[in-house]
């Protein structure tokens, strides 16, 4: 009878040392234990957190850009915006 042994590895990502004051240190670690997560993973949430913050605030930007600039671009993109709401009834509109 023979024996099948099947392991996996994971690559480690490679780690670093930043400074931070102990008052923030703290309030990561707090929020980290609130979330029951490892400091590392609560630091690398609120990265794409802040990212995605970030996206939504320059796709704002162009929109409002669009509406200033092409009137008539921005009635087309309402539009299409508002057919495919429908489709999905889940969308929501862009800033006026």
């Amino acid at each position: 009878m023979s024996t099948f042994v099947i392991m996996s590895f994971a690559m480690a990502e490679k780690t670093t040392t930043i400074r931070i004051t102990s008052k923030v240190r703290d309030e990561l670690n707090a929020l980290a234990d609130s979330d029951g997560r490892s400091t590392a993973a609560m630091v690398a949430w609120l990265v794409e957190k802040e990212k995605g913050k970030r996206l939504l605030r320059q796709a704002n930007v162009e929109f409002a850009k669009l509406k200033q600039e092409d009137p008539e671009g921005w009635a087309q993109y309402m539009a299409e915006f508002e057919e495919w709401e429908g489709l999905s009834g889940a969308a929501e509109l862009p800033p006026e």
